[in-house]
């Protein structure tokens, strides 16, 4: 793109990946220690693999209370549609300055640079 190009009707991720049909499945709800009356369509349960599951269906089946459960986030599968214009391409920062205890130094760029060391059970945020 160039400055001032747009882009209209484009289809985006919304971040929470696509939608898994294996992580929907039924259980037989008289067959937990639950007090059934309590969950309605909607509700979130916690798995004893520390999944958590929401309630997207309930129904009797003869002697069976029929429950479908989805361990999909809400909006897993969902995507945005965007209309996107570049204004301006500006340069990022020349060099790295690193900040210390009492020896701060000023950027005369409008950008700073941060860099995050994440292990594998992190997850980091801006």
């Amino acid at each position: 793109m160039t400055p001032g190009e747009t882009i209209t009707g484009s289809t985006i991720d919304a971040g929470y990946g696509s939608y898994n049909s294996q992580l929907v499945f039924q259980i037989d709800a008289t067959q937990l220690q639950v007090d059934t009356s309590l969950v309605k369509v909607g509700t979130m349960l916690a798995m004893g693999n520390g999944m958590e599951v929401r309630v997207t269906k309930i129904e009797e089946d003869g002697e069976k209370l029929m429950w479908t459960l989805d361990g999909n986030h809400p909006l897993a599968g969902a995507s945005y549609e965007v209309d996107v214009r570049l204004d301006a391409v500006e340069e990022a920062p020349s060099h790295w300055e690193y900040v210390g205890d009492g020896d701060e130094k000023k950027s005369s760029s409008k950008y700073e640079v941060a860099t995050f060391g994440l292990g594998c059970f992190w997850g980091g945020e801006l």
